[in-house]
């Protein structure tokens, strides 16, 4: 296994609060994207998306030997590693819970495992990992936007203050409720509440392809 490239850069000016981790070992590759928080809790001073790539990524970092467990068995510890983070900050509502996607090659599995929606490209061909939920919410988005723009908004006032995200935050928290389960709008991120083994995207790679994670 060959690491040719690394970047990581947050949305934010300040890298700090970047949300998003990446863990290179000797077999297994992981990139961590910390959920966006829904709510407005805190944790060691770090939002919920930062709080929880730092947990797995301490954990990856302290516990090598989590490269030979299987993909159930690596996605459950780190659905452990967040429940136990939310119950040691005292967690109550859902949307506080620290909330991770996550996307791994392991090589000696010659796989990219996938518990999220971090997309993939496996010798040219990508995998988005795209939830159902997010199709509804942009397009919501982008209509709101839109109408505030054929009202008169100048576009530097629109990414100043986004109406479409306040006009979709009822639905980013109803969407919650449908975290790992089964069904059309059922979707995986370890949350640290529940996790679905079945809902793990398996993708398989050839000896000499080239993978991207993101």
């Amino acid at each position: 296994m060959i690491t040719k490239e690394q970047f990581i850069k947050g949305k934010r000016t300040d890298q700090k609060l970047c949300e998003d981790g990446l863990y290179i070992g000797e077999s297994m590759v992981a990139v961590i994207d910390g959920v966006t928080a829904k709510g407005k809790a805190l944790f060691e001073g770090k939002s919920s998306g930062r709080y929880a790539k730092d947990c797995l990524l301490d954990f990856l970092q302290k516990h090598k030997e989590a490269e030979a467990l299987s993909k159930e068995e690596l996605f459950l510890a780190m659905h452990e590693v967040l429940r136990d983070a939310a119950k040691k900050q005292g967690v109550k509502r859902k949307e506080d819970y620290p909330r991770a996607c996550v996307i791994v090659y392991n090589q000696p599995e010659h796989e990219v495992w996938s518990y999220g929606d971090c997309s993939c490209r496996i010798n040219g061909q990508v995998f988005t990992h795209e939830k159902a939920a997010d199709k509804v919410t942009s397009e919501v988005r982008a209509m709101v936007l839109e109408h505030s723009l054929l009202c008169g908004a100048k576009e530097e006032e629109l990414q100043d203050k986004d109406p479409g995200r306040d006009a979709i935050n009822k639905l980013l928290i109803m969407q919650m409720d449908f975290e790992n389960q089964l069904g059309p709008f059922g979707y995986p991120v370890l949350n640290g509440i529940s996790f679905e083994p079945s809902l793990i995207a398996v993708h398989p790679v050839e000896d000499g392809e080239e993978v991207v994670l993101s």
